[in-house]
């Protein structure tokens, strides 16, 4: 049974469409690949499984307002090594935590 969920749930993600995932240096942006520089959903990126060359990450959008759930996200190394250790660099790179604070103090931090 455990095998047949796992199948099933491989198969989910294999059908995946194309998506568009940027960085902005405060958060991530998620969209259709078609709208890359311009995403419509930002929020944060984890990662859920490391396989080295295969990743699976979880994407859960900032909207407050809005009950959208998560977004899984099956990534794969491309054919450039450095593109694919750059990615990896900035999927596991600590981000500084902006709640709460005034945007001034943002500001300063610059």
């Amino acid at each position: 049974m455990l095998l047949l969920i796992s199948v099933w749930a491989a198969v989910g993600l294999m059908r995946c469409p194309p998506l568009s995932l940027r960085w902005d240096t405060a958060r991530w942006n998620l969209g259709p690949a078609a709208s890359m520089g311009e995403e419509a959903s930002s929020g944060q990126l984890s990662v859920a499984v490391d396989l080295g060359a295969w990743m699976l990450l979880r994407f859960r959008p900032d909207s407050a307002t809005k009950r959208v759930s998560a977004v899984w996200i099956p990534v794969q190394q491309a054919p450039s090594h450095q593109q694919w250790h750059a990615f990896r660099c900035a999927v596991y790179s600590l981000r500084p935590d902006t709640r709460g604070l005034p945007t001034d103090s943002l500001d300063a931090a610059e």
